[in-house]
């Protein structure tokens, strides 16, 4: 079968993308057959249950239909610009929740023209962040938090390593090691204390730059 997930799906303009609603039921305009297209639906924008619709048009009037093999041709609603009833029929009927939607565990497979949801099983990284995510972390004027933020800058000026280090998944992982609860370094909290620390940071340029003149 063709597999489509939720970031895969998108439409160009070309009618390559574009899919005919296969149904008697539902009515056409003129001799234009009804034309479904997928279109790739982002978090930031537009709405994530879309993609498990049709767009048909009966009597002149737009309705979203249930592209699902056991759905089209009988669930429709009026398409009014809520997608309430469209989560809600995910729900109740497909047991498919919006977070499960959003956090993109679900595929739309195709076979043989018709079309089924797949709920695909979480993954135990995301589980894992999910707890991360319970865990109450240090508020910025913790002292153990000021503590590991100057450390950590300390290091970084000491030992010449490049700021870009705090965005690495590896530099995060040591810290949550550390401390589960610590915040990871942010360039504002980092700009801070490079500025408070100003003189260190060119006695060590100054340093480096004197030690690499003797070499």
């Amino acid at each position: 079968p063709d597999d489509f997930s939720l970031d895969g799906l998108e439409s160009d303009g070309n009618e390559d993308n574009e899919y005919p609603l296969q149904s008697s039921t539902l009515s056409q305009t003129g001799n234009q057959p009804l034309i479904k297209k997928w279109k790739k639906i982002k978090r930031t924008g537009g709405s994530s249950v879309k993609i498990f619709y049709n767009t048909a048009v009966i009597n002149n009037t737009e309705y979203s239909v249930c592209c699902y093999k056991i759905c089209i041709q009988q669930i429709k609603y009026v398409k009014d610009g809520s997608t309430l009833n469209l989560w809600r029929h995910l729900r109740n009927k497909h047991h498919i929740s919006r977070a499960i939607v959003e956090d993109g565990r679900i595929k739309v497979v195709k076979n043989n023209n018709k079309y089924e949801f797949v709920v695909m099983p979480e993954s135990s990284q995301s589980a894992i962040t999910q707890t991360l995510n319970k865990i109450k972390k240090y508020s910025s004027n913790n002292l153990k938090q000021k503590n590991l933020d100057n450390n950590i800058v300390a290091f970084i000026v000491e030992e010449l390593q490049p700021f870009l280090i705090i965005y690495s998944r590896a530099f995060k992982r040591i810290i949550e090691e550390l401390d589960i609860q610590a915040n990871i370094l942010n360039n504002d909290c980092l700009k801070d204390i490079l500025i408070n620390s100003e003189d260190k940071v060119l006695r060590n340029l100054r340093e480096y730059v004197n030690d690499s003149a003797e070499i």
